[in-house]
């Protein structure tokens, strides 16, 4: 895959998820690499260097670490990269822990293909938005010292 086209993560355990999932995003035209878990996505994260996703979408159940486990070992590399969590239990409270780790989006599974498409591109667009907020305030606090 070239390295400097944009790229989404699934991160999941469940091999017909990734599948259905990579399958939606070819069809999207949103280019994807696929991990069987978190350690195999941390490997890949922690020595990318510049090459990291531009979203993770990210299973919340998984063996031997969870999904909040490996957003903890993300955050800990960058804040601004936006997570979407993925299960088939998403609830008001369940949410709580993953929103102050801050996740963006939540996909309860299952999920429709439109549902994932759209919640991916609203996730990035909201990022965007909040990103060139910063960065606009940061600019602007450099032009008054």
């Amino acid at each position: 895959m070239d390295k400097s086209i944009p790229w989404i993560a699934v991160v999941d355990d469940e091999p017909m998820v990734r599948r259905a999932v990579m399958r939606v995003l070819r069809l999207a035209k949103m280019p994807a690499r696929e991990f069987a878990d978190g350690a195999q996505f941390l490997a890949l994260f922690d020595a990318a260097g510049t090459d990291l996703p531009e979203c993770v979408l990210l299973d919340i159940v998984m063996p031997e670490m969870s999904g909040l486990e490996v957003l903890a070992r993300i955050r800990q590399r960058t804040a601004v990269l936006p997570v979407i969590l993925m299960s088939g239990n998403i609830n008001p409270t369940s949410q709580i822990p993953a929103r102050q780790a801050g996740v963006v989006n939540f996909l309860a599974k299952p999920f429709h293909a439109s549902t994932l498409v759209e919640t991916i591109r609203t996730t990035m667009d909201q990022t965007w938005n909040i990103q060139s907020v910063v960065h606009r305030l940061n600019q602007k606090g450099k032009s008054h010292v």
